[in-house]
C-alpha cells in the first residue's frame, strides 16, 4: 500500500455480516486508526489468482489491531476483515520466521 492509496473500501455487507459479526472488538473507528496511522504494514507473497493482501497493524491496549486489505486485480483497495491480535512476542517472533511476509513499511524502526 502506497501513500498515493488514500482510498481503501469497506464495503458495509462485509463489515456489519462479517467483521462486526465475528470480530466484535473492532468498530469502524479503530479500522480507521489502523489503516490512517499504521505501525507497521505487511505484504503477504502470494501468487494467487486473489490479488495482493496486506496486513496492516497498529499496537492498541489490549493487543495490536490487525486490518486485511485487498488489492484485486482491477487495483481496487478493500477491507477483508479486522480483528485484534494478542500480543504474545515470543510467538509472534516465530511466526514471523515462518511466513513469506515482506514488510513494506513500519514506525518500529
Amino acid at each position: 500500500i502506497d501513500r498515493m492509496d488514500p482510498y481503501v473500501t469497506l464495503l458495509i455487507s462485509n463489515f456489519k455480516n462479517h467483521i462486526i459479526y465475528k470480530h466484535p472488538e473492532m468498530d469502524r473507528w479503530k479500522i480507521i486508526a489502523v489503516l490512517c496511522e499504521p505501525d507497521v504494514v505487511y505484504q503477504m507473497n502470494t501468487a494467487g489468482k486473489k490479488g495482493i493482501f496486506y496486513f496492516i497493524e497498529r499496537d492498541i491496549e489490549g493487543g495490536t489491531a490487525r486490518v486485511v486489505v485487498n488489492r484485486n486485480k482491477q487495483g481496487v483497495l478493500y477491507v477483508v476483515t479486522a480483528y485484534v491480535v494478542e500480543t504474545n512476542p515470543e510467538k509472534e517472533a516465530e511466526a514471523l520466521l515462518n511466513t513469506d511476509r515482506t514488510i513494506l513499511s513500519s514506525n518500529l524502526v
